[in-house]
């Protein structure tokens, strides 16, 4: 197994594993969503690459969340990935 040190040398991350790892996590979200109405997700506990984010983390909430968040985060200080407010 590849350690988890890019760029030292002997710890380079391994390709073929992350791919194998990706497709994992994609084959058994897809599995779940199967047997769940409308899925859903923890955002904390998300996948990085879920397409549908802003209904899997936040639901109907979403449409109202930008204003709460430019009320209380005018400058855009806890912006995340996939998190409200961090874009389209």
């Amino acid at each position: 197994m590849q350690g988890k040190y890019p760029g030292l040398k002997g710890h380079e991350p391994s390709r073929a594993q992350s791919q194998s790892q990706h497709d994992g996590v994609m084959a058994a979200s897809a599995s779940l969503r199967g047997v769940t109405e409308l899925g859903g997700s923890y955002s904390n506990e998300g996948s990085y690459f879920e397409k549908d984010w802003k209904q899997q983390f936040w639901g109907s909430n979403y449409p109202r969340l930008p204003r709460v968040e430019k009320k209380y985060d005018p400058n855009n200080l806890f912006t995340v990935h996939k998190g409200v407010g961090s874009g389209d």
